[in-house]
């Protein structure tokens, strides 16, 4: 728009109505984005429910053209009409009309995303487009063909309302709301957000348009995922056989979803079955009646049955929707028994048979067993094709007869029972069984009353070796009880157990397994075929499995490096390969037998494993430090992974040198190597590699020019001592000395003292000269005022003067004088000495920190806690000494009075012992900043009578 600050006046009319109401004049601001008119009116009674005309007047501007965006009204809640203008036409007058209040029937017919169905065509909402509405804009646009852009900022369509009189006022796709200032959630789309994803694959789709960005899950037709692909919608119809059954399913008006279809696919399964079988696609025939024979089915089985549908790309619908049919074949109760084994003992019988079914016999698994005792058929119900019965007569002949479950003719069968011998038992129970040991018990037979029984045990087989003879496993037990608990039986063997009373002549038997156990088998012959960053190793099975303890199901293989590490897991092969391995490393590698129950960390065969030696890494931190006008100084670090003894090759210009590992002077942590004969002022291009045994690695580079510049600065300047008049510096050198240091120039000045007469002095600049390289260099710096604070700076030189490294250095206080002498009971001797006190006593007293008695030792140590007071003292009166008592100008000490805690350590005072010398000192403390020093007057030796 053209003009400063235009404006637009507004007015309502009706239909009816004659003339119109203004609403006011607004300014319109120039953005890049519409301008919005928010207006609130109360609307005149007379144009209640009546055709409303909204007028706008924009006679302020020169020329113009204004973009209808949208017009929505009768705001549910605050009762407004919103205006925003917009519609790519230039106008000046009326603009639109719209009802208050319109009630119509909306329908939606085929239409899609919110959009109405209109003389039978659909008027889609803003930002969607086609016949059916199923096509979005996407982000910030709308209309007919999406060439409408809601705004030319990020704000895109956010907080717009777009109103047709068809489908109503709704926020912009992608927004919800009150003020449609809400994205869509997770599973939503579309003008206020009120469509629903489809169903799309892994996430949500997109909330402008609806498309699954990940595609549809199975079944469903891109993009939308909405729709499904074409299947049957009415049930198949299933006539059933002995062991096939016929299916015809028509698909004329019974089909929905998207596609035409194509092939067609029988799946059935049975009703034990969860998964589908799935048969061939085949061609639909041409009158769209499928005609299908299923056969190879069991007999008296139910099945389930559907049928799906493909369109001619392949493409099929299954899921819950597809209607299912279930029917059950056909079958005879004509099933018939044969008796395979009888056998039995003086009290108990056991038979099995089996089925002699046939493929139109009805299955099962359960039997009817009929027994005459007593002239009465006792009926037992029995799962499976087994039958045992016990506490029956010895010596008998018992009548049974046996048929199916759903058969009607029985099978006959006689089973005599043995005569009784002396020494059985009966009721024999294994109350535990375990992987090395059983637990038994038994009653006597007809109220023996013998004293002890007989229990034997011998193995019958190794289960997981049955090749294997175990014979020799066996053993004997004698006890007075009907219990008897057996050990040492080795696990996983069947045992045979024979239970007796003692002198009979005949036994009750009973079988066992032992359970399995960790096994206690070795693999053998475990070799190892090492390379450069990768290992082989094979082995072979046990030579038998009868220490395997259970079936072999393979091995355990475990790789442990230096490190302690272990990389542990489970392999059916008797190989490996073992890839990445740091080389010369020495590993361990264990190979176990593993069963079912696992592997047994105690019974390793274990070897070796040498990794060969590998290519060394990239040195690091490659940098040129030095340099001169026939000179370049290189400095770097050792490469990651060495491998082994390494020496570097340095390559310049085509130059090659081979250099043993030699550490920088200067920086021990790295390796030097200086490069002299060049030429000056020239660029040049540097590599260095690491070198072991088995080649060279890969160069690292760095340019450089022969050519001296100033040095950097020094680094770590740090004071290491001091005295009443000098301090000591150390430093280390700059980390780019950029040619060759010739010396450090040292600057100190005064800042402070604890006698300001005694600041501030200036004192000449030093020179340390540079003979070397060097890790550190030191200086002294002499002559200085006591108990002051001095600003030192360090510069090195190479032709140029580099940047100053600086630090506040402090001198120690003078000693005060004279000593404050304590009074001690018993009383000391003190030793005359000859005190030379400064002139000013009282600037010096103003930095005395206390007075100290002090006990001189010939060994111990001493407990001063801080290190610099620690050091004067020390030096004043050696390393042996215990603080004895702080004290004050006319304080008195009394000697052997325990230990306490003092301002500078543990103070000791213990009783004086007969018979000893004892030797004291009295000492003033004084400081300044962090700095101690002391005056010390010593006693004679005390002796202690």
């Amino acid at each position: 728009m053209i003009g400063f600050n235009p404006q637009v006046e507004l007015s309502v009319g009706g239909i009816g109505f004659n003339g119109t109401i203004s609403l006011g004049k607004y300014h319109l601001k120039i953005l890049e984005e519409w301008n919005i008119l928010k207006i609130v009116v109360e609307v005149p009674y007379i144009l209640k429910n009546s055709l409303i005309k909204l007028f706008l007047d924009f006679s302020d501007l020169e020329e113009g053209i204004v973009l209808v965006n949208k017009i929505s009204g009768c705001h549910p809640f605050a009762k407004e009409d919103r205006v925003n203008l917009g519609n790519s036409t230039k106008f000046k007058g009326l603009i639109s009309s719209f009802q208050d209040a319109l009630e119509e029937v909306l329908e939606v017919g085929n239409c899609t995303n919110g959009g109405i169905s209109v003389g039978g065509r659909c008027d889609c909402p803003a930002g969607f487009y086609g016949e059916t509405c199923d096509k979005g804009c996407g982000p910030n646009r709308f209309g007919p063909s999406c060439e409408a852009e809601c705004s030319q900022t990020a704000k895109w369509c956010r907080e717009m309302i777009f109103c047709k009189r068809a489908t109503g006022c709704y926020c912009a796709p992608g927004y919800k709301g009150k003020y449609c200032s809400e994205t869509c959630s997770s599973g939503e789309y579309g003008v206020s957000c009120k469509e629903e994803c489809g169903m799309c694959l892994g996430e949500s789709c997109d909330a402008f348009t609806g498309r699954c960005l990940s595609g549809c899950m199975a079944g469903y037709v891109p993009p939308m995922c909405q729709t499904k692909y074409v299947y049957l919608v009415k049930r198949p119809i299933l006539r059933p056989d002995f062991n096939s059954a016929s299916l015809k399913a028509e698909i004329n008006n019974s089909v929905a979803g998207i596609g035409q279809p194509t092939y067609y696919q029988i799946q059935i399964r049975s009703h034990t079955s969860d998964s589908w079988k799935l048969f061939a696609p085949e061609d639909i025939p041409n009158d769209k009646i499928i005609i299908y024979n299923i056969t190879q089915l069991a007999a008296g089985t139910t099945y389930y049955s559907r049928v799906i549908l493909l369109d001619f790309e392949g493409q099929k619908y299954e899921g819950s929707d597809i209607p299912i049919t279930s029917f059950k074949t056909k079958c005879n109760h004509n099933g018939g028994i044969e008796i395979v084994n009888t056998a039995a003992t003086y009290d108990s019988l056991r038979l099995s048979w089996k089925n002699t079914y046939t493929l139109q016999s009805c299955p099962t698994n359960e039997s009817i067993v009929n027994i005459l005792i007593d002239n009465q058929w006792m009926t037992y119900n029995v799962e499976g094709y087994n039958f045992k019965m016990s506490n029956l007569v010895p010596d008998s002949t018992y009548l049974i007869k046996i048929k199916l479950a759903n058969a009607s003719d029985f099978t006959f069968v006689t089973v005599n029972t043995t005569s009784y011998i002396s020494g059985l038992v009966r009721d024999i129970n294994i109350k535990y069984v375990g992987h090395n040991e059983v637990q038994l018990e038994w009653k006597p037979l007809y109220n023996s009353k013998s004293p002890s029984f007989k229990v034997s045990y011998s193995c019958l087989r190794i289960i997981a070796e049955e090749t294997l003879s175990c014979a020799n496993d066996r053993g004997t037990i004698i006890t007075p009880d009907t219990s008897a608990r057996l050990t040492g039986l080795k696990p996983f063997r069947r045992y045979s157990t024979q239970i007796q009373e003692t002198g009979g002549k005949g036994h009750s038997d009973i079988e066992f397994s032992t359970l399995q156990a960790l096994p206690t088998a070795k693999v053998r012959s475990l070799t190892i075929v090492p390379r450069k960053s990768s290992a082989s190793a094979s082995w072979q099975a046990p030579h038998n499995c009868s220490n395997c303890n259970g079936f072999l199901r393979g091995y355990q293989v475990s790789l442990k490096d230096p490190n302690g590490t272990v990389q542990s897991h489970f392999t059916k092969n008797t190989c490996e390969q073992f890839q990445n391995l740091k080389p010369q490393y020495v590993y361990r590698l264990s190979v176990y037998v593993q069963n079912n129950v696992g592997w047994n960390g105690d019974y390793p065969t274990s070897v070796d494993l040498r990794s060969a030696s590998g290519i060394p890494s990239r040195v690091r931190r490659l940098e040129l430090y030095k340099r001169g006008k026939s000179l370049l100084g290189l400095r770097w670090e050792s490469p990651e992974f060495p491998y082994g003894t390494v020496a570097y090759v340095v390559s310049i210009d085509g130059k090659r040198f081979v250099h043993k590992p030699e550490v920088c002077p200067s920086w021990p942590q790295q390796f030097c190597f200086t490069v002299g004969g060049l030429k000056a002022n020239t660029v040049y291009n540097v590599s260095v590699s690491a070198r072991n045994r088995e080649e060279d690695g890969e160069s690292s580079f760095i340019e450089g020019v022969t050519a001296e510049r100033a040095p950097g600065e020094p680094v770590d300047i740090t004071q290491t001592d001091a005295t009443e008049t000098s301090v000591a510096l150390r430093w280390r050198p700059p980390n780019l000395m950029n040619g060759v240091l010739r010396y450090f120039l040292v600057k100190i000045e005064q800042t402070e003292s604890f006698d300001t007469d005694l600041c501030c002095e200036y004192y000449p600049k030093s020179e340390v000269p540079v003979n070397s390289e060097q890790e550190y260099y030191w200086t002294e710096i002499y002559g200085l005022n006591p108990g002051s604070t001095f600003a030192v700076s360090v510069m090195g030189e190479t032709v140029w003067l580099g940047p100053a490294a600086g630090i506040d250095a402090v001198t120690r206080p003078p000693k005060p004088c004279p000593v404050l002498l304590p009074l001690v009971r018993p009383a000391l001797a003190w030793q005359d000495v000859e005190e030379d006190c400064p002139s000013k006593r009282e600037s010096v007293s103003a930095l005395v920190q206390g007075h100290l008695l002090v006990r001189v030792k010939n060994e111990g140590g001493n407990q001063v806690t801080n290190p610099d007071l620690r050091l004067v003292l020390e030096r004043a009166l050696g390393s042996d000494f215990d603080m004895v008592a702080e004290y004050s100008a006319g304080a008195g000490v009394q000697l052997g009075t325990g230990t306490s805690n003092g301002s500078w350590g543990i103070l000791k005072n213990p009783h004086l012992e007969t018979g000893h010398n004892y030797t004291f000192a009295a000492v003033t403390v004084v400081r300044y900043k962090h700095l101690f020093n002391v005056a010390v007057r010593k006693a004679n030796s005390l002796s202690s009578n």
